[in-house]
């Protein structure tokens, strides 16, 4: 096989490569937005009180649920305690990290 036919076999190996990555690839995207936008778009607002977090692994990931006690509801209709859940924390030996996804205490 010559020089030519070759390159454009490796070209194309490289292109099918690049396409079953962007396939394959899962990413979480978090946007900062400004606080008038926040309130605009949140279907609640409420003072809440943390008062406890799980941990646990699904599909390799380590997710944390954390519990909120509703205090005083400013917008919406909430339950007397909340669940949210984020990406990231501490399971067994494992540490996860996802930059600007806040830790609740």
């Amino acid at each position: 096989m010559s020089f030519t036919p070759r390159r454009n076999f490796l070209w194309l190996l490289f292109a099918i490569g690049m396409i079953l990555i962007a396939i394959v690839a899962n990413a979480t995207t978090l946007v900062h937005l400004p606080f008038q936008y926040l309130v605009g778009y949140s279907s609640a607002i409420a003072r809440v009180q943390c008062v406890g977090s799980d941990v646990r692994l699904e599909n390799g990931e380590i997710w944390t649920d954390t519990r909120f006690h509703v205090l005083e509801t400013v917008k919406g209709f909430l339950p007397r305690t909340i669940v949210v859940r984020q990406p990231g924390g501490k399971f067994q030996n494992l540490h996860s990290h996802v930059d600007g996804s806040p830790e609740s205490r």
